[in-house]
């Protein structure tokens, strides 16, 4: 939704309200979300050492998880793709492909239900993060969940 809806609030902002103003409102934003960011109180745990840890349970993680390697097989073909076609043609490829699959969830019955309310993206779904923050196991945090 920000997606489609940011860009032409502001649109409007600037309309009205005149570039300049519309930017200061802009850093106003990103100020103010940064005085709540400090104000967050998080406590690091320390990373867990020697075989098993770190880098290999990351690598693990994302090796179990099939979100995370959908994710990582269309980054590494982002790149081929758009030399070999161009960059728009490759948006419009990704605009069509991407949501090609969500064609199938009216099929999957009961999962369906629980497919679009747990697995949509964030774009769609506000608690779409804090859902994938839960389902990661706590050795592969890098902050507590609080």
């Amino acid at each position: 939704m920000s997606y489609v809806a940011g860009p032409s609030i502001g649109g409007v902002l600037v309309q009205v309200l005149t570039a300049p103003v519309a930017l200061v409102a802009d850093v106003l934003t990103y100020l103010t979300s940064a005085v709540f960011l400090t104000r967050m109180k998080v406590t690091e745990h320390p990373a867990r050492d020697g075989p098993g840890g770190g880098m290999a349970a990351g690598v693990r993680y994302v090796a179990r998880s099939a979100v995370l390697r959908a994710i990582l097989l269309g980054a590494a073909v982002t790149g081929p793709v758009t030399r070999r076609i161009g960059i728009g043609p490759a948006v419009i490829l990704g605009l069509v492909v991407f949501p090609a699959p969500l064609v199938l969830v009216p099929l999957a019955g009961d999962r369906g239900r629980w497919c679009s309310r747990c697995c949509s993206p964030p774009s769609s779904s506000p608690r779409w993060a804090s859902r994938s923050w839960t389902s990661r196991p706590d050795r592969c945090r890098s902050r507590p969940h609080r």
